[in-house]
Formats: C-alpha cells, sequence, structure tokens
C-alpha cells in the first residue's frame, strides 16, 4: 500500500498544530498573548524555511486560486458571517476581551 507523501505531511502539521494550540493556551497563564504569538511566529518560521529548502513545491498556482483564498480567508470576519468570532457572555469583563475589542472592533458584533 502506497502512503501519499502529502497525507504524511497533513498528518503530521495536524498533530503539531493541535499542539501548539494547546501549549499556546498554557503559556498565556505565564506570558502575555502577544508574547505567546511573538514566540509561535518565532518557532514557526525556521520550520517554514525547512519546508520551503528541503520539498519541492509547485509555486504555479494561478491568479483565480489566490483571489479565492483571499476571499475565503476574509469572509470569516465580514457582516453576518455564522463564522465571525464573538465572544461568549461570560467573558464581556474579562481583561483580554476588552483589549480585544478595542485592537479588533469586529469582535465586538456579539457583545451587544
Amino acid at each position: 500500500m502506497h502512503f501519499p507523501l502529502w497525507l504524511l505531511f497533513a498528518l503530521i502539521t495536524l498533530i503539531f498544530w493541535g499542539t501548539t494550540g494547546v501549549t499556546q493556551k498554557l503559556s498565556t497563564n505565564a506570558i502575555s498573548t502577544e508574547s505567546s504569538f511573538l514566540w509561535f511566529v518565532v518557532a514557526f518560521l525556521p520550520i517554514a524555511l525547512v519546508i520551503v529548502l528541503v520539498v519541492p513545491l509547485d509555486w504555479h498556482i494561478k491568479t483565480r486560486v489566490y483571489c479565492l483564498a483571499i476571499v475565503g480567508g476574509a469572509r470569516h470576519y465580514l457582516p453576518g458571517s455564522d463564522s465571525a468570532p464573538r465572544e461568549s457572555h461570560a467573558h464581556r469583563n474579562c481583561g483580554n476581551c476588552a483589549r480585544a475589542r478595542r485592537c479588533h472592533p469586529a469582535l465586538s458584533r456579539g457583545a451587544a
């Protein structure tokens, strides 16, 4: 049985992404959210560089695909989107939530 290379990379990504999510959540108990995000980026840059240098990637992507990716990502934050981020009622008085609303007004849509 042939195991596709792309599936192996997808499984590794899912495992690491889940691990990263848990460790980032736990790290915010000791450091700020901003510091956690900064170290997240610092950790992933070398990994991305290794992948770009080692794995042959097909960079011939059509403009239409780029546009669809941008629209798909932006759709998450469009008004009326069911997938737009909303904070729960229990966290309205949380300092982090208040700071997020000031920096990201889209988060305050569900808070009314």
